[in-house]
């Protein structure tokens, strides 16, 4: 929708299973799978060739979950040329690798070269469709590519700063989702925003310590990519994640709550990285730790929030020395 405003040609590639959602979109300019009430420009079609799709692109927008990326994209990488820029939209870590999406891309594309760019920041995709003001990052390690990204998605409601700290904006966009299940999981259990501040605040904590055994930059961190998307995550009210963690508190079932959430929890398979990435990192990080355990199923949620308030009492920026 953000594209064809701006008057480009927009291709959406869909699965073969989803042929009627092509149909749809094809003849009633309307996509029954997500946001059936938005009607789409004619400048957008939709089709399951991959072959039809990437022929004559100027730029890829990748949107497949994080979890089944690699295998998608080795499966058409022959269709993608060189150099043609893919933007990532995808956020999460891989549960097989550990990696981030500039890992799972280059490994899959089999090009550590690729031109790679990764967009992030506080932008639910309704309030995208509804035109409200919205401002995002792009990172990419290629200046050049970030700043055309700026141009072709900027307009007077969608305003795109650039970053060359793919890090920092990959490790906020993932690990932001871990957080919002742990605010959800609050939410829940019936406590109020207290509660929900305290664990997003100690939990955002984490991510910055983490984020810093990876090089990212703390600017970064404390802009659109970090800290932004994690208030829009944990507080705006539509977040999966967050849902998923309402959902846990209250039923107590991983799969239940996953079928209930409303699309695809990235934060779950994120969450079950966490502890080898923590002994990985050599990272001391207890609240993230501590959703992870919850999460697979070693700590009740009720438990999670008991063990955050008994952590040893400290001065708050004792873990920043």
């Amino acid at each position: 929708a953000l594209l064809s405003r701006k008057g480009h040609a927009v291709t959406v590639l869909m699965l073969p299973q989803e042929k009627k959602f092509v149909d749809a979109i094809n003849t009633t300019h309307r996509n029954p799978m997500s946001f059936p009430d938005h009607e789409l420009l004619d400048n957008v079609v939709a089709t399951t060739d991959p072959d039809e799709a990437l022929k004559d692109a100027d730029f890829v927008m990748h949107a497949v979950p994080v979890q089944f990326t690699a295998g998608y994209i080795a499966r058409i990488r022959h269709l993608i040329p060189a150099d043609l820029p893919i933007v990532s939209l995808s956020k999460g870590i891989s549960v097989d690798t550990l990696e981030f999406m500039d890992g799972i891309l280059k490994r899959a594309l089999q090009r550590e070269d690729h031109p790679l760019a990764f967009l992030g920041g506080p932008s639910y995709a309704l309030g995208i469709m509804d035109n409200d003001p919205t401002c995002v990052t792009v990172a990419s390690s290629y200046p050049q590519l970030a700043r055309a990204v700026q141009v072709l998605c900027s307009s007077a409601t969608f305003r795109v700063f650039t970053s060359t700290d793919v890090t920092a904006l990959e490790v906020g966009s993932a690990l932001k989702n871990v957080l919002a299940i742990a605010c959800g999981l609050a939410q829940g259990l019936g406590y109020g925003a207290n509660t929900q501040t305290a664990l997003v605040t100690r939990g955002w904590h984490d991510i910055r310590v983490l984020s810093r055994t990876y090089g990212a930059n703390d600017k970064m961190m404390n802009g659109l990519g970090g800290i932004g998307d994690v208030m829009l995550t944990c507080f705006g009210g539509l977040s999966r994640n967050a849902r998923f963690g309402q959902l846990l508190a209250k039923h107590g079932d991983v799969e239940l709550a996953l079928k209930h959430a409303g699309g695809v929890v990235e934060g779950y398979g994120t969450a079950q990285c966490i502890l080898q990435i923590l002994k990985q990192r050599n990272a001391h990080a207890p609240v993230l730790k501590a959703i992870a355990q919850m999460v697979a199923g070693k700590l009740s949620p009720k438990r999670l929030v008991m063990f955050i308030m008994t952590l040893p009492l400290g001065p708050e920026d004792e873990a920043e020395e």
